[in-house]
């Protein structure tokens, strides 16, 4: 499966989300949408690493209460389709690692194995793929993506396709009140925490409602050994 081929047939994407964590403490929104983040942490002074990483090279997320949060938009309501990119470096595994997650919409996470995840909701239960374990390495900065169109879900580490599935279970719902989208962390509490640094951040959406999936000109097939 070619991974630059699958993500070449969703041009019907519109970018809602651009965050470089190097451009400051407070993350601004690039894409043009208003969605900015704001940095949420227990202790309001950060040590001289998270300074540091903030400035340059990167948000340290501590494992414990290190967050960003954007609100709900009007360009996070309706999703549709969804496309996430990420690039970070994880620094333990342990349980369950967010990367994102929208409230009652998605999530992108790493499991205590190294296993890649993205699910969406339904609003009964969660629905998406999953990797083979150990795909995501530990201190080692990767490009991770998840990919949704309604049909398809698609996992990728470095541009590589780690796993793909189908559920029809239709258009993505949009990011909800009151705890809209939660970077590095569970919405509802200090919970599922990222523990290592993010560099940047991307989350496009579907520009129409359309129904009927975007990759309508393949079906997801099984990846046997992701690794290989």
């Amino acid at each position: 499966m070619n991974a630059g081929a699958e993500f070449s047939l969703v041009p019907k994407l519109m970018l809602v989300l651009y965050h470089r964590y190097e451009y400051g403490a407070q993350p601004i929104d690039l894409s043009g949408h208003d969605n900015h983040g704001r940095i949420v942490r227990k202790s309001q002074s950060a040590s001289a690493e998270e300074l540091g990483a903030a400035a340059g090279h990167g948000l340290r997320f501590d494992g414990a209460t290190t967050r960003v949060v954007v609100p709900p938009s009007p360009s996070l309501e309706s999703l549709g389709a969804v496309r996430i990119d990420a690039r970070l470096r994880l620094e333990a595994g342990g349980h369950r690692r967010t990367i994102v997650e929208g409230f009652l919409a998605f999530s992108f996470f790493i499991e205590s194995d190294g296993k890649l995840g993205g699910t969406i909701y339904t609003g009964h239960d969660w629905y998406g793929a999953y990797s083979t374990a150990s795909v995501v390495p530990i201190d080692h900065p990767i490009d991770v993506s998840f990919l949704f169109d309604g049909l398809t879900s698609i996992l990728e580490v470095d541009r590589r396709v780690v796993a793909a599935a189908e559920w029809p279970i239709g258009p993505a719902s949009g990011v909800a009140w009151p705890f809209g989208l939660n970077i590095g962390a569970w919405p509802d509490a200090d919970r599922r925490m990222f523990q290592g640094v993010m560099y940047e951040l991307k989350i496009w959406r579907a520009r129409s409602q359309e129904s009927g999936p975007l990759l309508s000109e393949r079906r997801a097939q099984r990846v046997d050994n992701p690794c290989a």
